[in-house]
């Protein structure tokens, strides 16, 4: 399993998801604001990355699944990718 590596700023005070960036082998979400809300670790695999973004969700493959990180950075969901 693939290590996740997750911080939140501004915690409590959550808002919409108004980018999502990867830098490396790590995702920066921020929010209307252009504050950052939270990193996420992707690791090093060959298909592991940002996939997508929505205002209230962000998208990332991590080995042969997707994790669905909501606003406040914690995953919803996960599915095969």
């Amino acid at each position: 399993m693939y290590p996740v590596a997750l911080r939140i700023k501004n915690k409590g005070l959550e808002m919409a998801i108004a980018n999502a960036v990867q830098r490396g082998n790590m995702v920066y979400v921020y929010n209307e604001k252009g504050s950052l809300i939270s990193t996420i670790a992707i690791g090093s695999g060959l298909n592991n990355g940002l996939k997508g973004y929505t205002g209230s969700s962000v998208n990332i493959q991590k080995g042969n699944m997707i994790y669905m990180y909501n606003e406040k950075g914690s995953i919803t969901h996960t599915v095969p990718a």
